[in-house]
């Protein structure tokens, strides 16, 4: 597979809990390597442009423990070793990137939401439910959870639907 792409085409992209204001100092660091504005089929090209990029990381010092993890997204996991920062880095996921956005909006509509979400993680965490790997709750289903309350399950409600409101 060769790649003919503009650097307008390319771009790194922190996405996640690092990036939405709901993360917290022990959260990891998602990325994402956008290589093409068009979709890339995430179970086989995604999955050989980070088995390529594990082998290259992994001749470098700074990398700890990669891994290639198999999903509906494809993630190739590391460790930091300067900083202990957990990345998780995946190929062409624009949907997260709009998600993180999203999220982030929603965590600066109202000061309460940021730490109501981060208590709610914690026990989710706490309780086992709050682990996507194990099959329970990604951390992105639990804080849409959160915004669903406060949107509907408050009266009167904390937080708009943004959605509605960008129409």
């Amino acid at each position: 597979m060769n790649y003919v792409l503009s650097t307008l085409d390319c771009g790194l992209f922190v996405v996640g809990s690092s990036m939405n204001g709901l993360g917290s100092n022990s959260s990891d660091m998602d990325m994402c390597l956008m290589l093409t504005h068009d979709e890339i089929d995430q179970k086989n090209e995604a999955a050989h442009i980070l088995k390529y990029i594990l082998k290259e990381i992994s001749k470098h010092s700074f990398v700890k423990k990669p891994q290639f993890i198999h999903a509906k997204v494809p993630i190739l996991k590391f460790t930091d070793k300067i900083s202990g920062v957990e990345v998780d880095l995946n190929i062409n996921n624009a949907v997260g990137i709009r998600n993180t956005q999203l999220l982030n909006c929603y965590s600066r509509v109202d000061w309460r939401v940021r730490p109501l979400v981060l208590v709610i993680k914690r026990w989710a965490r706490e309780h086992g439910i709050n682990n996507a790997k194990e099959m329970t709750l990604s951390s992105y289903s639990v804080v849409l959870m959160v915004i669903h309350y406060l949107q509907y399950g408050c009266n009167p409600p904390v937080l708009p639907c943004l959605q509605r409101v960008m129409k």
